[in-house]
């Protein structure tokens, strides 16, 4: 889903002013490896505005098609989620759909889909034609936005955490790896800082999608016996993806 800039509201401060995109916006947008982080509200819902700048080297096409993968990844697991939430709640009709954050369990779900809990919701993405058109000290060029649930618990790789996240964090993440692999995605980056806490204490969440692909054809991928290419961060990769044959594949995600 393509959200254009102009349906969304930015938190302007801290007295709840809302308002269009502007400097006084990214002034206060918490910043990272991946560009800005911004807190907004789209179709009455409280969301984060990830913006990613173009990075120096990089031509425009490239970063276009680089996100556009990206963005597929992202909208093939919403779909998956999506499918769930219409399931039908115990206590309502079948067209009213569960809520992404129904602490209540009221969600009458298959078994094998559970894990979209675990998985960040994204209510979409779009591209901001040029970005230094808000303020010259900004990156110039296009930039591309994912619109998505704010997570605010931070990551799994921010110690210390508390003792029932870490105990329940090996069922958790499993089961979000079962949901991402019914959307036919291969995460291929599963490491701390791409695992985030939907609140302080609360659910796992997988995230960044930026180096996974759609396993075409089927929920798995064969192996690869030439030009594989493995993507991820190598200090995190399944142990068989050192030997020059194997590839990214649901499996190494496990």
């Amino acid at each position: 889903m393509n959200v254009p800039v102009t349906e969304i509201e930015f938190e302007i401060d801290d007295s709840g002013r809302r308002g269009p995109l502007t400097l006084a916006v990214f002034q206060r947008a918490a910043h990272g490896s991946f560009g800005h982080v911004l807190f907004a509200w789209y179709l009455s819902q409280r969301v984060a505005f990830k913006v990613l700048p173009s990075k120096p080297g990089v031509l425009p096409e490239e970063a276009h098609e680089a996100f556009m993968a990206e963005a597929e990844n992202m909208l093939a697991v919403r779909g998956v989620i999506d499918r769930v939430r219409v399931l039908m709640r115990l206590d309502a009709p079948l067209s009213e759909p569960c809520d992404l954050h129904d602490v209540g369990r009221r969600c009458r779900e298959p078994h094998d889909l559970r894990g979209w809990r675990h998985l960040v919701y994204v209510h979409g993405v779009g591209t901001i034609p040029r970005l230094e058109d808000l303020d010259p000290g900004l990156p110039p060029g296009p930039a591309h936005f994912v619109v998505m649930e704010p997570l605010t618990g931070g990551s799994l790789k921010t110690p210390p955490r508390p003792a029932d996240v870490v105990a329940r964090a090996p069922a958790e993440l499993s089961s979000g790896l079962a949901a991402l692999a019914a959307a036919h995605v291969v995460h291929a980056d599963l490491k701390p800082e791409n695992i985030m806490l939907r609140t302080p204490g609360g659910e796992l969440v997988l995230t960044d999608y930026g180096v996974s692909r759609i396993a075409r054809g089927g929920v798995d991928l064969p192996t690869a016996r030439t030009g594989g290419i493995v993507e991820g961060t190598y200090p995190y990769w399944a142990p068989e993806l050192f030997d020059g044959v194997h590839v990214n594949s649901l499996a190494s995600d496990m």
